[in-house]
């Protein structure tokens, strides 16, 4: 088939009528007779078909409808339609509905089939010059062409999902494809899909049939593959019961050496590549402050260092943990946090419910060429994993402050805080958040002289998402930019948050208090979940419940013997079977050595 407003005109520079005699491609080949080139702009947008014929039949009562005004809008294609005249086996299959000339022909020749449309397929569009698509029209017009044709398409590939980017282990790696055969002239079925396999230079893939589970889906695995650094290239093939068969896109991975720590439920991911252009190195002093923390806590987690390694496999890596700390210093690499959420492998993460610390004051620039005034969008990472409704790059603040006495994640953090600086100096950036549950830092803009607090922001935040309970908070600036007392703190009180140090409650603060304290809860009203801080000025045994308006016990928070600290539990509204509690109000009580106290709540949904 060929579609052309212009192909007269490349034959006929002078315009006007154009005949076509034997030995000429148009008449031997799409029995065009002639026609005329260019008979005058803005003709006839709406053409009538033929009745019967398989390719126009559909419009022979209802005409087909050009959008040369869209088409004009997004790529000037003004409506510049020739004329055509069939000749000897040719067919006339449209005609211009009110001017009444030809406007297409169809020829079979019995060895070859052909069709010549004067006019251009991308008129057959609807929507606006910024969001538009085929009309209905234009799908049915293909697949009457393609089933005339007797065109046999091989299975397409729906979807693939296997390991990418660094791997834990050696296998075998579970893969899966889905497939689906599109053939319209002829029956067919999918039958088979396999995955083929090459290790670094291997001379060939080797192909491994994987099993039908049902819906097109097929499953099976990549087998292990020897010990020691390798890189892995991957595709699928399916075949359908014709023998058609078709090829999805090669995928790759590699092995890194590196495994899993059993019960780690963290892992801390940094990025600090210019360490050997400056000699030190930021990423210790995060990993201090983790140490310490998992030392005074009880926890062990793993370590990945994107510098080394790139980004972690979803697959492999991070479904193994319910948290990750992404901190990123100097990281000016764009492929270790890919733009696009299809292919960053903390997508799938967050979306099943991982949390995630990220913090960098490079990393969104690096993304974006450093922008002053930009704003994601759906399918970007950093509005659908990091939360990022806008970023202006590199406003290089100094200063910091916490935005509420009550929130828990700045618990036991100073409330004004000197940025430390690091070797390129203070680099970070402004960012606002798509959603927020509450703002955690805010910072002095000296260039305004007034804290982007006052507009009614802040530069970090922390937010659950109700779908799918993933826990994030996000820092356009390092944590390396806090002293190592704050850093401590505000670490220690977010993996309390996630749930790293212990399932319901945790230490926010090494500072001993001289009194026992209850406080508010926050948020309140919530949902779906709140945090409870309490203050134990010695070591004591400590009950903290949750009571309802009858004063039934309905969930216990912590039952345990404590050291003296300050302490926060989360309540995520459910009883102790994991049921949801219903909204209303509620009462959380604290029992600990002779302090007894009791604090009102509500649920909201």
């Amino acid at each position: 088939m060929l579609a052309s407003m212009d192909y007269f005109y490349a034959n006929d520079e002078g315009g006007g009528d154009i005949t076509f005699d034997p030995g000429d491609f148009a008449y031997d080949y799409f029995q065009l007779g002639g026609g005329t080139d260019d008979p005058g702009q803005d003709q006839d947008s709406l053409l009538i078909g033929i009745g019967g014929d398989p390719v126009s039949g559909n419009w022979d009562a209802e005409p087909l409808a050009f959008n040369v005004k869209l088409a004009d809008e997004i790529d000037g294609l003004i409506n510049w339609m020739d004329w055509t005249t069939a000749t000897g086996g040719g067919s006339d299959i449209f005609f211009a509905f009110n001017q009444g000339y030809g406007a297409g022909v169809s020829y079979d020749a019995g060895t070859f089939k052909t069709i010549f449309l004067p006019w251009m397929l991308e008129w057959l569009i609807e929507g606006d010059a910024t969001a538009y698509a085929p009309t209905a029209d234009a799908y049915a017009l293909m697949q009457n062409v393609l089933t005339w044709f007797g065109a046999v398409s091989a299975p397409m590939f729906v979807a693939t999902e296997g390991p990418t980017y660094g791997v834990y282990g050696y296998g075998p790696y579970d893969v899966a494809a889905v497939a689906a055969d599109y053939v319209l002239a002829k029956a067919a079925s999918l039958v088979s899909i396999e995955v083929g396999y090459l290790v670094d230079d291997a001379a060939d893939f080797t192909w491994v049939p994987l099993t039908a589970v049902g819906n097109d889906r097929f499953e099976g695995q990549i087998p292990a593959i020897p010990e020691g650094e390798h890189i892995v290239f991957y595709a699928f093939k399916a075949t359908d019961d014709q023998g058609n068969f078709n090829y999805s896109d090669v995928a790759v991975f590699y092995t890194t050496g590196l495994e899993y720590t059993q019960g780690a439920k963290l892992l801390y991911c940094g990025d600090d590549y210019y360490t050997w252009y400056y000699g030190g190195d930021i990423d210790a002093m995060v990993k201090a402050s983790l140490d310490q923390l998992a030392t005074d806590n009880g926890f062990v987690y793993d370590y990945w260092d994107v510098d080394v390694y790139g980004p972690p496999d979803y697959q492999t890596v991070l479904s193994n943990y319910t948290s990750v700390v992404w901190h990123g210093y100097a990281d000016w690499d764009p492929s270790i946090f890919p733009i696009n959420s299809n292919e960053n492998p903390f997508y799938p993460f967050v979306m099943n419910g991982g949390n995630l610390l990220f913090s960098s004051e490079e990393m969104l620039g690096t993304l974006y060429d450093w922008p002053a005034d930009y704003a994601p969008g759906p399918g970007e990472t950093i509005y659908d994993v990091l939360n990022v409704s806008w970023l202006g790059a590199d406003y290089n603040y100094d200063s910091l402050r916490t935005v509420d006495a009550a929130e828990p994640l700045t618990a036991g953090v100073d409330e004004h805080l000197s940025m430390i600086e690091l070797p390129f100096g203070f680099m970070g950036d402004l960012a606002d958040p798509v959603n927020k549950d509450a703002y955690v830092f805010d910072a002095y803009l000296e260039a305004y002289g007034a804290w982007y607090g006052d507009w009614g922001y802040g530069i970090a935040w922390r937010y659950t998402d109700p779908a799918t309970g993933s826990k994030k908070v996000t820092m356009p600036f390092c944590l390396a930019n806090l002293d190592d007392a704050n850093r401590y703190a505000f670490l220690g009180n977010v993996l309390g948050w996630f749930g790293v140090t212990t399932a319901v409650d945790g230490i926010v603060s090494s500072d001993l208090p001289t009194t026992y304290a209850l406080y508010d809860n926050y948020p309140n009203p919530f949902n779906p979940e709140t945090v409870i801080s309490y203050d134990l000025p010695m070591n004591s045994r400590v009950e903290l419940a949750v009571y309802n308006v009858l004063g039934q016990k309905i969930r216990t928070l912590v039952s345990d013997s404590k050291s003296a600290g300050r302490y926060m539990a989360i309540w995520d509204g459910k009883d102790d079977y994991g049921v949801q509690a219903t909204s209303g109000v509620y009462f959380y009580k604290i029992m600990a050595g002779d302090f007894v106290q009791s604090h009102k709540m509500m649920l909201i949904k």
